[in-house]
């Protein structure tokens, strides 16, 4: 009686085939091939819904800023940004870049470069009144917020 014809387990085969390993390799590729690509987009999605998340915290911050000065926003030179804005954020710091992981955000100026957070004031006749937040992703501006004016 041959051992893979047979219907009871022979007592000296021990193991899998090279065919069935094959399966297997085949098998975990083809799951392979699909699930790292879906893995790849669902973190790049994560790392810009952060992104959106750091806007609307330093809208909060730029808001919060106003309502204790009268409805003036703060400029958006890195020293104003520094003195008057980054101590109403979460924590009191610099808000993380998800895509570097450093603590850079925000930026004075529209952002340009990949997970930036931008803060630009809008000055109509010379009195900040208005603001513009925008956010950029993977490869885009992913949020635009204004306030003000």
């Amino acid at each position: 009686m041959n051992c893979r014809t047979a219907s009871v387990h022979c007592a000296g085969r021990r193991g899998f085939t090279l065919v069935e390993l094959c399966v297997v390799l085949v098998v975990i590729g083809v799951l392979a091939s699909i699930a790292i690509p879906n893995y790849m987009l669902m973190t790049t999605r994560a790392k810009e819904s952060k992104v959106k998340e750091n806007c609307h915290c330093l809208q909060l911050a730029v808001e919060l800023y106003a309502t204790g000065n009268n409805g003036i926003y703060s400029a958006a030179d890195a020293g104003s940004i520094n003195a008057n804005i980054v101590p109403l954020l979460p924590a009191r710091q610099l808000l993380r870049n998800p895509f570097t992981t450093d603590h850079t955000e925000p930026v004075p100026g529209a952002a340009a470069a990949i997970g930036q957070c931008g803060y630009q004031v809008l000055a109509p006749m010379g009195v900040n009144t208005g603001y513009s937040i925008t956010g950029y992703g993977r490869s885009a501006i992913v949020i635009t917020v204004t306030g003000g004016v």
